[in-house]
């Protein structure tokens, strides 16, 4: 799971694989740019599908044998998933306690349902603050119970995100703007991240790609015992 605010790069992230033919769920129709940055190079491996309601999204992804020519499933954003879904649960009216349980159970349903496929799966989601505890603190942005659940379905989450620093030229006195792509691996009392199997630096670059990523999870996978993996899936 990688979030982040609009625009910090996570669609040119996730669908970067050179080495897993890739497919989109596009939610928030965000892939133009995407596909434009990647196209020359391995646009080819890319798949982007529209959806426009859950009802259809749920039943093509619920049907695995769908996808074995790809090696990775991207759903771009889940936040907007979750609001689409909301939305046809509730209709014109306001959501009631039974609706947000609705939502709820299906949200967890599909993270189950992709839990169990073969491919590489990464959610996309938005960013929110949440200031509950009179910290600021940076979390996926997830409605209702979801928000409070999510992190036990995930290995990795990350918190993708942009830094501008001023560089100075010494001789002339000049400075210029450089805009810097990062991604937080590891919680800290400011954000929330997870890294299930300590693969990754607390600060990641995204523009290593991510094969980069998928190659350390792997590593650190095929390093570890049976009783090991087991001990981790559990915590």
């Amino acid at each position: 799971l990688d979030y982040g605010n609009s625009g910090v790069g996570k669609s040119v992230f996730a669908s970067s694989s050179r080495s897993f033919k890739t497919l989109v769920f596009d939610i928030d129709s965000g892939m133009t740019s995407p596909l434009r940055i990647h196209g020359a190079s391995h646009g080819h491996l890319i798949d982007v599908v529209e959806i426009k309601n859950w009802k259809t999204f749920f039943a093509d992804i619920s049907v695995a044998s769908n996808f074995n020519s790809y090696g990775l499933i991207v759903i771009d954003t889940v936040t907007e998933l979750a609001k689409m879904l909301l939305h046809e649960i509730v209709g014109q009216g306001i959501a009631q306690r039974q609706h947000w349980g609705q939502l709820l159970i299906a949200l967890e349903a599909l993270a189950r349902l992709l839990r169990t496929f073969p491919q590489h799966v990464m959610w996309l989601a938005h960013e929110s603050i949440d200031m509950d505890s009179g910290t600021r603190l940076f979390k996926p942005n997830f409605q209702g119970q979801f928000s409070k659940e999510f992190a036990k379905h995930f290995d990795v989450i990350t918190r993708h995100f942009v830094m501008d620093l001023v560089s100075v030229d010494p001789t002339t006195g000049g400075s210029e703007t450089i805009t810097q792509r990062w991604m937080n691996c590891w919680r800290d009392e400011y954000t929330t991240a997870k890294d299930r199997f300590v693969c990754l630096q607390k600060y990641e670059q995204p523009d290593l790609g991510l094969d980069y990523f998928i190659q350390r999870f792997s590593y650190a996978l095929s390093s570890m015992s049976a009783g090991q993996y087991s001990h981790i899936l559990n915590q």
